[in-house]
């Protein structure tokens, strides 16, 4: 099967953030994501809305005495795409499939340091890296693309028990996040810059 190559215009030049307006965070000019995954056809996108929706995962396992031993995390999920986001209902609206051709959404999820909270929807992410192949703290834990293939939208995940990489939050604060990307499973790959907000929920803005 061939391999297709998108490439999603993210936030390392001129970025348009559902809430935040435009920013330019390297002094202009447009930026890209740049995606290969054999699903989905080669395009290019502005990026119009980013955003971040928080939750706690925990985990647990046997203690080797007879009892388990919990732990809990943080665990970001963040979406950003080239058409307006309705961050309502977190990710029930977020994680939906595009409408229309053209449309793309990445989303990747990121689980943070041992007693961290998403008990917030607005949590921030610890700054620093996070891998593909940590156990289970700071963690690359998903990585996907959502597109149209002009009749219906369409969810394609990178393989997860292939995943290598890293995700690098640069900044968290002003209520949003910036960072970088460079993820593969040996055949999807995604690489470039992001920013998003953080957020409480809010619904799509116009065009």
């Amino acid at each position: 099967m061939n391999r297709q190559r998108i490439n999603v215009a993210a936030a390392v030049g001129l970025v348009c953030l559902a809430g935040l307006g435009c920013k330019s965070l390297t002094g202009g000019g447009k930026s890209e994501l740049t995606f290969t995954h054999s699903k989905v056809k080669e395009t290019k996108a502005e990026i119009k809305a980013g955003h971040t929706y928080a939750s706690t995962k925990t985990f647990t396992k046997p203690d080797g005495k007879g009892g388990y031993e919990r732990n809990a995390a943080a665990i970001i999920h963040v979406v950003v795409a080239n058409h307006p986001l309705d961050s309502s209902f977190g990710l029930r609206t977020l994680g939906t499939l595009p409408k229309a051709a053209g449309e793309v959404k990445v989303q990747f999820s990121l689980v943070g340091k041992d007693g961290t909270s998403g008990k917030e929807s607005d949590a921030a992410p610890e700054v620093g890296v996070y891998t593909a192949k940590a156990d289970r703290f700071m963690k690359v834990e998903s990585v996907g693309i959502l597109a149209h293939d002009g009749s219906a939208g369409t969810k394609n995940w990178f393989n997860s028990t292939k995943l290598d990489g890293q995700v690098e939050i640069t900044s968290a604060d002003d209520g949003k996040i910036e960072g970088k990307i460079d993820v593969n499973d040996g055949e999807a790959k995604l690489s470039g810059n992001f920013v998003a907000t953080l957020g409480k929920g809010a619904a799509p803005e116009k065009n």
